[in-house]
């Protein structure tokens, strides 16, 4: 597994932080909400022992590194309430049409004392004009008003700085990498966090 092929700001150096900050133990249950292509799936089964699951709006198949995948979405999860003893949320929440729906499904997932793991984009302005993207203060706000206690937010703008140059450099299409307009994602003065709380 290569964090050159990951998908959002930080690679699999990021996903492996919050796995590690959440102090998970071997064979507890985890959902990745936006699985992707399945690295984080396969990083969290191989490396950490966790049982892990996918979920994807239009799965191309219904098992990702050995882990299987479900049709589901933020807002609309394939689970039984508190089935998860964490939930990993990677670039997922700023594409979201209902973010405070979603939160209030990814509390409903959780198992009491289960850990949320967040990262995702957020806009550095003092007030946003984006729903997608709200500001920090505006993300511990609403995640805290669907119930889960903020343990930890930390700003890894670098990393994302860091793979739009990389997009740049190799000739990629950034508007691919983070599904954004652009011009929106340069107004908003884009940064990137990782959130980690307790339902």
């Amino acid at each position: 597994m290569k964090n050159d092929i990951c998908r959002h700001p930080g690679g699999l150096e990021l996903t492996e932080r919050m796995i590690r900050m959440a102090e998970l133990k071997s064979g507890a249950k985890v959902a990745d909400i936006g699985c992707g292509c399945g690295l984080s799936l396969g990083l969290m089964r191989e490396q950490y022992g966790l049982d892990a699951a996918g979920v994807e709006p239009d799965p191309q198949t219904n098992t990702l590194a050995g882990c299987p995948v479900y049709r589901g979405s933020a807002e609309r999860l394939p689970f039984e309430d508190q089935a998860m003893d964490a939930l990993l949320c990677e670039c997922v929440l700023s594409l979201t049409d209902d973010r405070t729906n979603a939160l209030k499904e990814l509390h409903r997932v959780l198992k009491n004392g289960g850990i949320l793991m967040l990262s995702d984009l957020y806009s550095r302005l003092d007030k946003s004009t984006d729903p997608g993207l709200p500001t920090k203060e505006e993300i511990i706000t609403q995640t805290e008003a669907a119930g889960f206690t903020v343990l930890s937010l930390e700003d890894h703008t670098k990393a994302l700085t860091e793979m739009v140059v990389q997009a740049i450099m190799n000739d990629q299409d950034i508007q691919s990498l983070c599904e954004k307009d652009c011009q929106e994602l340069k107004r908003q003065k884009c940064g990137y966090y990782m959130l980690l709380a307790r339902k």
